[in-house]
């Protein structure tokens, strides 16, 4: 078979970036580290089970309740001399009717601004004063578009829900973008959505952030509380008989060391930096009058108390070493040698 100097010249890449292997995820990193150590205590590691998650709310729950506005067709007439008669008559299209949560938020306000360039078009006292109660009803839905965008939106399901793959705890997850997105999203008051709102949906979608960071610590949690039952059940094996360290009491140190401080602990210290930037946000989603209680129950179970529920499940592996250390008098950090 002849190869191409291409194609040797991308062997060798691969060959020298370590057989072109993909890097491990969170799943492997944890499995791996749950088989080294009952490699050394010559037992069955435990048996994990897939993440449990809860499904994103449906639509109907969703769905806001907004007062609709209705003119009648003579009213519509007399808006021609106005920017607002050719908005409202492309609304009122069949590509109209079914505009997206993002574009019915950008129309809202579109529409809002021309009312007012209306009103002072207007010399028709009447009509003034209709357009002023048009302009006040529009007001008052627009918040309701807003929680449309938030909770309707594909790329905001997709960035909260979307599942299979965790943190990479670098620059790939996309955190500055994300949160910068979020932002921008949070609060109907914001001057930028109109402008910049296509640009923060696609952002959401293309890193999907949260929902990886949702996978990643029920994923820990799941692994390792499942790790702490497994340890706790073989006591006999795990724990130092006389309070002497064994030679195999020293790999078990090792591979903590190797594979839990300097491997696992570094990406959930990284789900903790992502956690801690995007709390404020959620906290924000869960005071709004607007957006729907199935959404904010999930926001808060998946994301607040989801959390808290990692963080205990942290806590107590690391509790359960540093039992180990001090039942076997050893130093955190000590290797086998």
């Amino acid at each position: 078979m002849m190869f191409t100097h291409r194609t040797i010249w991308l062997i060798t890449l691969c060959l020298l970036n370590l057989g072109c292997s993909r890097p491990e995820t969170l799943e492997e990193k944890l499995d791996d580290y749950q088989t080294r150590l009952a490699n050394i205590l010559a037992i069955s590691p435990p048996v994990n089970t897939t993440p449990t998650l809860l499904d994103y709310p449906n639509k109907s729950v969703l769905t806001n309740s907004k007062r609709a506005t209705q003119i009648k067709l003579f009213e519509f007439y007399t808006l021609k001399h106005c920017r607002l008669y050719a908005l409202v008559g492309d609304r009122n299209t069949s590509l109209g009717r079914v505009q997206l949560p993002s574009v019915r938020y950008q129309y809202e306000q579109d529409l809002i601004q021309a009312l007012e360039e209306c009103i002072a078009d207007t010399n028709d006292d009447s009509l003034v004063v209709k357009l002023n109660q048009w302009k006040t009803a529009k007001i008052a839905n627009l918040p309701l578009a807003w929680a449309d965008v938030i909770q309707q939106s594909t790329e905001i399901k997709q960035a909260l829900s979307a599942r299979g793959a965790s943190i990479f705890g670098d620059a790939r997850d996309g955190v500055g973008p994300t949160l910068q997105a979020l932002q921008g999203l949070a609060v109907d008051t914001e001057p930028s959505i109109k402008s910049n709102i296509e640009n923060h949906l696609q952002t959401l979608q293309k890193y999907t952030l949260p929902a990886k960071m949702r996978m990643s610590q029920t994923t820990l949690v799941e692994q390792l509380s499942a790790t702490n039952q497994w340890l706790n059940e073989h006591q006999a094996q795990f724990y130092c008989s006389r309070g002497q360290a064994t030679q195999q009491k020293k790999y078990l140190a090792n591979v903590f060391q190797r594979y839990f401080i300097e491997i696992i602990q570094p990406l959930a210290s990284k789900l903790n930096h992502y956690h801690y930037q995007f709390r404020p946000i959620f906290e924000l989603w869960l005071t709004s009058p607007h957006l729907s209680e199935a959404f904010k129950q999930f926001i808060e179970r998946e994301y607040l108390r989801g959390f808290n529920v990692y963080e205990d499940a942290m806590a107590k592996h690391i509790q359960l070493w540093q039992g180990f250390y001090k039942q076997c008098d050893l130093a955190p950090g000590s290797v086998a040698v």
